[in-house]
């Protein structure tokens, strides 16, 4: 299979459009299962203890990203998305019948994040052999963008369906929507490469593993990659454990803190646009300072707003800059990682950059018993800012593109 001359190509097409409804199906199954835990009578508690547990498989992506070097991307993909629509299906089945414990979530809830290990790097190695090279950024805006739209328009329509019907419908409807995100991917022509499979022995992982380790240790380009990754979840981890206290000091409550947090919904879709619009127009290091910058303005913004409204222009300001950042450095490793080690380097990347969250709320946590919650803001400006400076020394240092004799 040849990659697609145009972006809206047939495959890249029904790629993005099971995805897109898949996503809006997680939305049912986020709101419903949130409803449901917040009724139990562990209350919060089981709220917390549902994520913290979705949380912990997080620490087997290196392990995960072995497999997803050694197996079919196609096969992986499908069969993931399978098990978790029967997952969810048996879900809602046992929700129907009044048998659902709050165990039983638990144990799902790992069940469905070990499964989704593999799912993002495959779909990250996937995405370069549908589409053509210089479309690649815009192929992901497009895909970030259709995620955010899905989560905000199925949010909304999950509420207002959890009024006329109950939570195994919103399993059910989640469960609907893998089963037919798999019968998409598996019209997706994909390439002989990403459909092949390798033995794998317990010995073979762990020399994958340490090869693995020793491949991205060995780039720069991916390590500097993965360090603002990580530095960016970690000045971002503490915006959503402070805008509630935020609110309060604004005088706007919960009604302030869900208009915060719709903002900043709102501010990722833009993003996304934005980034699309982008593509390589910009080098992904002025991107990265184009983003970071605009993101220090808004966490500062952030941080001496006077009233809900600029609050609420700034979030959406911050909120907009991560696709901006985001997208160019996706295509960055997609365009450079050997395909031999894509799975590895992206899961990876995305256990380090997602642990740092928790780290960064911990350490926030305890702090603001001392602090200020508007120098939670401040100190982000100013850390991000510190990461802008980066940026520009590189630029600086990198060389000038030789100018070309012109022809006599």
């Amino acid at each position: 299979m040849t990659t697609g001359t145009r972006l809206w190509n047939r495959n890249f097409l029904l790629l993005w459009l099971g995805l897109v409804q898949s996503y809006l199906g997680d939305a049912f199954s986020v709101v419903g299962l949130t409803w449901l835990l917040s009724r139990s009578s562990d209350g919060a508690g089981a709220v917390a203890t549902a994520l913290a547990l979705q949380s912990l498989p997080r620490l087997l992506g290196p392990l995960a990203g072995v497999v997803v070097d050694r197996v079919s991307k196609k096969a992986l993909m499908i069969g993931c998305d399978l098990a978790r629509g029967a997952i969810l299906l048996a879900m809602g089945g046992l929700e129907a019948a009044h048998m659902l414990s709050l165990g039983h979530i638990y144990v799902f809830s790992v069940l469905l994040a070990v499964l989704a290990l593999g799912y993002s790097p495959s779909l990250r190695i996937l995405l370069p052999s549908v589409v053509p090279n210089e479309a690649l950024p815009t192929a992901n805006s497009a895909i970030q963008f259709g995620m955010q739209a899905a989560l905000i328009v199925g949010s909304s329509l999950a509420g207002l369906a959890l009024t006329f019907t109950d939570v195994a419908a919103a399993l059910l409807v989640d469960g609907g929507s893998f089963i037919l995100c798999a019968l998409m991917l598996g019209l997706v022509q994909f390439p002989a490469r990403l459909t092949a499979s390798k033995a794998l022995g317990a010995g073979q992982i762990w020399q994958d593993l340490a090869e693995g380790f020793r491949y991205i240790a060995a780039r720069r380009l991916i390590l500097a990659l993965t360090a603002l990754a990580c530095c960016l979840n970690f000045l971002l981890g503490p915006v959503n454990i402070v805008f509630p206290i935020y609110a309060d000091l604004l005088g706007s409550g919960v009604q302030g803190f869900g208009v915060l947090t719709s903002a900043l919904g709102v501010g990722l879709l833009l993003g996304s646009l934005a980034a699309g619009v982008i593509g390589d127009r910009l080098t992904p290091l002025q991107a990265f300072a184009v983003g970071l910058s605009g993101m220090a303005l808004a966490l500062l913004g952030l941080g001496y707003a006077p009233t809900i409204a600029l609050s609420l222009a700034m979030a959406a300001l911050l909120g907009s800059m991560v696709p901006i950042i985001q997208v160019p450095l996706v295509s960055q490793l997609q365009r450079n990682v050997a395909p031999e080690f894509q799975g590895r380097v992206f899961a990876t990347l995305e256990t380090l950059a997602t642990l740092s969250i928790p780290i960064s709320a911990l350490l926030i946590g305890q702090s603001l018993r001392v602090i200020p919650v508007r120098w939670v803001f401040v100190g982000g400006a100013a850390g991000v800012a510190a990461l802008v400076l980066v940026c520009l020394l590189a630029l600086r240092r990198q060389p000038a593109p030789e100018v070309q004799p012109s022809a006599t």
